[in-house]
C-alpha cells in the first residue's frame, strides 16, 4: 500500500495498517487476544504486511529486517545453511501460502 505524504500521520497510518491486514485476511488487532503471525515494514512511501506460518527455518529465525534484505545469523553453521537454502528459499519457507 502506498503513502503519500499529505497522509503520513497516525490515523492514515493505522487506517493503511488495518487495510493491510484485511488483504491479507489477518484480524484487527484487539488488546488481550494474541495475533498471527506477521512481519510489519513501512516508509513512507509504502506498508507492507507478510502473514508468517514459521518463526524460522533450520533454526535461522526470520524477523521484519529479513524482508527487507538483512538476514542475520548466529553462527557460521546458520551462515553455511543460508547460503546453502538461499535467502529466497528461507523467506518462502517462513512466509505464509495462500
Amino acid at each position: 500500500m502506498r503513502l503519500n505524504d499529505e497522509e503520513y500521520h497516525g490515523e492514515s497510518l493505522y487506517r493503511a495498517y488495518l487495510e493491510a491486514l484485511e488483504q491479507c485476511q489477518l484480524p484487527s488487532p484487539t488488546p488481550g487476544d494474541e495475533a498471527p503471525p506477521y512481519n510489519l515494514l513501512f516508509t513512507r512511501s509504502w506498508l507492507l504486511v507478510i502473514p508468517r506460518e514459521h518463526e524460522g527455518c533450520d533454526s535461522i529465525s526470520v524477523n521484519s529486517l529479513g524482508f527487507a534484505g538483512s538476514l542475520f545469523v548466529k553462527n557460521e553453521q546458520q551462515f553455511k545453511r543460508l547460503e546453502e537454502l538461499g535467502p529466497m528459499s528461507l523467506l518462502n519457507a517462513v512466509a505464509r501460502k495462500k
